[in-house]
Parts: C-alpha cells; sequence; structure tokens
C-alpha cells in the first residue's frame, strides 16, 4: 500500500472508531433514560397506596367518572368538593341495611374501589351504615375527624382489606366491621370508644386485634368468629352481661393469649362461659 493509500485508510479507520463510540455513547444514555422513566412511571398508573395515585373526582361528577371506571382494576378516587353530611349516613331497617347516598352511588357501580375522602365534608357526627355492603370497596382514606358513631359503617364489606384510621372522638363502632371477610389487621381503637359490640364479627382472616380501651363497656360478639385471631390486649374492666359470645369460634386464641388488667383476672375467668372461651385463655397484665 503506498503512503498516500495508507494515509487514506488511516482516516477512514479512525473516523469509523469515532462514529463508532459516539453511537455506543449515544445507545448507553438512550438505554439509562429508558430504564429511569420505566422506574418512575406515572400517576395513576398502577401501586397501591400512593396518594399520588389518586384521581381526584368532584363529588358532584362522581357517578358518572364511576360510569367508565376500568371494571377490572381497583380505581383510586379522591373525592373532591363538600359532601353533605346526610349523604354519609345510611340505613339499616331490620338487617336490612340500605348504604347512604355516598355508599349506594359506590355499590351501583360495582367497580372495585380504593376511596380517599375529602377534608371539607360537611359537619356531621355519623357514618352509621355509610357503606353497608359495598362489597367492592378495598380501602377508605380521611373518615372525617368529627364523626361519632361508626355503627356498621363496613358491614358486610367483604372486599374491604385496609382498615382506615379511626378518629379520635369516635365512642360508637358496634359492628363497624362485621362480615369484612378479608380484614387481616384492625385499626387502632381510639380510646374514647365505649361500645365493640360485634365490630370484627365474621372476620375469618383477621389476625391483628387492635388493643381494646379502658372505655369499653360494651363487646358482645365482639371476635366472634375470628378463627384466626392469635392474641388480644384488654384494658377495659369486665362487665357481665355486655362481653357475651365475645371469643366465640375464636379457635386460634391459646392458653394466656388474651391479656387482661390488674385485678381483673378472676372477673375474666368467671365470665369464660359466657364469652365462649376457655379460663386459662386469659392472663393478667405485667
Amino acid at each position: 500500500m503506498n503512503t498516500k493509500n495508507s494515509r487514506l485508510y488511516t482516516k477512514v479507520y479512525r473516523g469509523g472508531v469515532l462514529l463508532a463510540g459516539i453511537l455506543l455513547a449515544f445507545s448507553v444514555l438512550s438505554g439509562c433514560k429508558d430504564a429511569s422513566d420505566s422506574e418512575g412511571g406515572t400517576a395513576g398508573s398502577g401501586g397501591s397506596g400512593n396518594s399520588s395515585q389518586y384521581t381526584k373526582v368532584a363529588y358532584s361528577d362522581l357517578a358518572g367518572y364511576l360510569a367508565s371506571a376500568s371494571s377490572t382494576e381497583v380505581n383510586y378516587i379522591e373525592i373532591t368538593g363538600t359532601i353533605p353530611a346526610a349523604d354519609l349516613i345510611g340505613t339499616n331497617t331490620s338487617g336490612v341495611y340500605t348504604p347512604s347516598t355516598l355508599g349506594t352511588a359506590l355499590k351501583a357501580s360495582g367497580k372495585k374501589i380504593a376511596l380517599k375522602l375529602p377534608s371539607s365534608v360537611a359537619a356531621g357526627t355519623s357514618m352509621a351504615n355509610c357503606f353497608a355492603e359495598c362489597d367492592k370497596i378495598v380501602s377508605v382514606e380521611n373518615i372525617p375527624a368529627g364523626v361519632t358513631d361508626m355503627t356498621s359503617c363496613f358491614v358486610g364489606c367483604t372486599g374491604l382489606t385496609g382498615a382506615p384510621t379511626i378518629p379520635s372522638g369516635v365512642t360508637t363502632m358496634h359492628s363497624c366491621f362485621d362480615s369484612c371477610t378479608s380484614l387481616t389487621t384492625a385499626p387502632a381503637v381510639p380510646e374514647s370508644v365505649t361500645t365493640l359490640g360485634f365490630c370484627f364479627a365474621g372476620c375469618t382472616e383477621l389476625k391483628n386485634a387492635p388493643v381494646v380501651p379502658a372505655a369499653v363497656n360494651t363487646m358482645f360478639s365482639c371476635f366472634n368468629g375470628c378463627s384466626k385471631l392469635t392474641s388480644v390486649t384488654l384494658k377495659c374492666n369486665y362487665v357481665p352481661g355486655s362481653f357475651n359470645l365475645a371469643f366465640k369460634d375464636c379457635s386460634a386464641l391459646g392458653a394466656g393469649s388474651i391479656t387482661v388488667p390488674q385485678g381483673q383476672l378472676g372477673s375474666y375467668q368467671g365470665g369464660a362461659i359466657a364469652m365462649s372461651i376457655n379460663q386459662d385463655r386469659f392472663k393478667k397484665a405485667d
């Protein structure tokens, strides 16, 4: 090869190497960008529990939105605007439940829903029967702070897997989570609560019970049918006649699995038959 051709070959070779290097670097940078975009995702693209994934829907537009919502995936909905207090109260007529106006709209849609309530719920003290038998609701966030009565609020919500935070002023949780067969962990029960009758009855998947506050004076059938429950801590005194059937069919509760307050061991053991549990299940708090 003569000198002229040799120089030409060298330039072409070096140019090819340089071009290949540029293309390789571009490919690497593009690949990194794609991977980052894939990991970041977009709001509403999936997942659970991330508030950025909730779609904001005005309360007045809820019915229309639900009509076009996914029939297969969980729909994460954050309601905006003001919900009238009356729209959060349902009814119970001789065991026939009718959910609230809000609950009726959710139930009628037949869609799986993770719900986040607005902070602008009109002042009110009751959410009794609010989501009664809304079996497609999987979770609810932001229960209004002013609520005191949650009687049968989630009764029959068989799809509920995430229990909401209970506001500190609630006093009544009678049948609140009755028959929530997908619930595995109970929410913390505020110190203000006095009534827990039937609260977790029929929660067949419940494995973790809340600490029962000292103010509780009614616990009739509270954990009836909670066959996977392994331990319970009670801070309340035993009230004869008001705690009947509290632990009926709680077959996973072993010896010493129910902790009771100092000075109350004899009372609880004396009421064991009424509560449908063996005496040896009780132990006193340290």
